[in-house]
C-alpha cells in the first residue's frame, strides 16, 4: 500500500499537467477562434467597402459619360450655330458681291478682291 502513494502521486502530478495542457491549447483555440471571427468581420468590412467604391467609381464614369455626351452635344450646338453664323456671313457676303457686280467695272474689282 506504501508503494501505491507514490505511485498515485506521479500519475496524479502527470494528469494535472495534461489538465494544464489541455487548458492551454484550449485558451489557444479560443484565442484563435476570436482573431478568426475578427478577420472574418474585417473581410465582410472590406468586401462592403470595396462593393461602395466600386459603385461610386460605376456612378463617376456613368456622370463622366453623360458630361461628356453633354458637352459634345453642347460643342455640336456651338459648332453648328458658329456653322450656321457662317452660313449667313456668307449669305450676306454673295449678297453684297452681287449689288458690287451689279455696277459697271464690279468683274474686275472682284478679281482684285479675291487675289
Amino acid at each position: 500500500e506504501g508503494a501505491e502513494g507514490p505511485e498515485v502521486a506521479k500519475v496524479s502530478a502527470a494528469a494535472a499537467t495534461m489538465q494544464r495542457s489541455i487548458d492551454n491549447v484550449q485558451g489557444q483555440v479560443a484565442a484563435a477562434n476570436t482573431e478568426i471571427e475578427n478577420l472574418e468581420r474585417q473581410r465582410s468590412e472590406l468586401a462592403a467597402r470595396v462593393e461602395r467604391m466600386r459603385k461610386a467609381r460605376e456612378e463617376a464614369e456613368a456622370q463622366a459619360a453623360e458630361a461628356g455626351a453633354e458637352q459634345r452635344g453642347e460643342e455640336r450646338m456651338s459648332v453648328t450655330a458658329d456653322f450656321s453664323s457662317l452660313q449667313g456671313q456668307d449669305a450676306g457676303a454673295q449678297s453684297r458681291l452681287g449689288t458690287l457686280n451689279s455696277f459697271p467695272g464690279a468683274q474686275s474689282r472682284q478679281g482684285t478682291s479675291a487675289s
